[in-house]
């Protein structure tokens, strides 16, 4: 009866880590959405500044050089949307996965009854000693 417990408490708590993945990247995308949504107006609003500048300066080279800059600023203004949605969310998909996966999988608990005491468990008091002889190995 007891591995039953184990392996359900186990399960469950990687069903609820998978809940929490699947929270974040939904949080992720919808941050990502809404920050592509401001950076493509930004982008915009600053292209349009930067033409406007270029007709009313000319093709001087302090006109070329505003201009452009503006032009880089808006686009630096698109890095942080842009890596979200093409690098950010892979891993977080990946871990959700995984403990999707952890979640479903059989627990077998093996007990060795030796009466051979385990030295790392005396020296840390003794306490240890009753939970390293009861494994916990997935399958």
């Amino acid at each position: 009866m007891k591995g039953y417990v184990v392996g359900n408490a186990i399960r469950v708590h990687f069903a609820r880590r998978a809940q929490l993945s699947r929270r974040k990247l939904r949080h992720l995308i919808r941050r990502g959405s809404i920050s592509l949504g401001i950076g493509l107006v930004f982008l915009a609003a600053v292209f349009t500044i930067a033409q406007t500048l270029g007709r009313l300066l000319g093709e001087s080279a302090w006109a070329t050089l505003l201009r452009e800059g503006l032009l880089i600023v808006g686009w630096v203004a698109m890095w942080r949307p842009l890596e979200i949605f093409l690098y950010d969310w892979w891993p977080l998909l990946g871990e959700q996965r995984l403990q999707e996966r952890l979640s479903r999988i059989k627990v077998r608990i093996v007990y060795k009854g030796s009466e051979r005491v385990d030295e790392d468990a005396e020296r840390i008091g003794g306490a240890a000693l009753q939970e390293s002889r009861n494994r916990v190995i997935p399958q």
